[in-house]
């Protein structure tokens, strides 16, 4: 169809040069529908916010952390942090409580995540509520699991932009791994994985 103007989704939208007088991320070659990631970062985070505000409506403001899975060389992911950091301080907690875990030199892997946020959380015992924007899916599931380990599974709620994982579960048969949550403000529903490990659950919400 050589009279049609194409319009891409999932190609490249700039070709990653840099110099001098080159926008950030290189110079456009691909027409593209894309997101605004501040918006969907404000959203991601506003999840787990509504999730403590509806569970533990009297946790203490000292009390509540977030955790921002980045990667900071990417301009479009880094800036959902924007978004979640907006959420998060609008809702009333402090900024000295969002913790950036930027895993630009472990790449966006489950493992590079664990090594990452792990020592992170764990440097944080003054934190009883964590709140987690998980950037990714993998990524999402590495904070489920620091979570469930330092002992939090019942004060935590992850959000993530995407759930690919999940539509993978489904297509292979398992209808375990994830459960519904309604939130009481919100009519939409939204995905959690809640997977079993060594008898405690796994809990994140897509």
């Amino acid at each position: 169809h050589p009279d049609l103007y194409w319009c891409s989704l999932m190609s490249p939208a700039r070709d990653f040069t840099e110099g001098e007088g080159i926008p950030v991320g290189g110079n456009m070659i691909n027409n593209y529908a894309g997101f605004d990631n501040v918006d969907a970062g404000y959203w991601v985070g506003s999840r787990p916010i509504e999730w403590l505000k509806e569970t533990y409506p009297n946790a203490p403001v000292d009390e509540v952390g977030f955790l921002m899975f980045d990667y900071s060389v990417s301009p479009a992911l880094h800036e959902r942090s924007i978004g979640s950091l907006k959420a998060f301080t609008e809702a009333g907690f402090k900024e000295e409580n969002f913790f950036m875990a930027d895993c630009v030199s472990t790449g966006l892997t489950n493992q590079g995540a664990l090594d990452v946020a792990g020592p992170l959380v764990a440097s944080h015992p003054e934190i009883k509520y964590w709140l987690c924007n998980g950037l990714i899916d993998d990524m999402a599931q590495a904070a489920a699991s620091i979570f469930d380990q330092q002992g939090l599974t019942e004060t935590s709620a992850i959000c993530v932009f995407g759930g690919s994982a999940l539509i993978q579960q489904w297509d292979g048969g398992q209808q375990d791994a994830f459960r519904f949550f309604k939130s009481k403000r919100n009519r939409h529903f939204r995905f959690a994985f809640h997977r079993k490990t060594e008898e405690k659950a796994l809990r994140g919400f897509f």
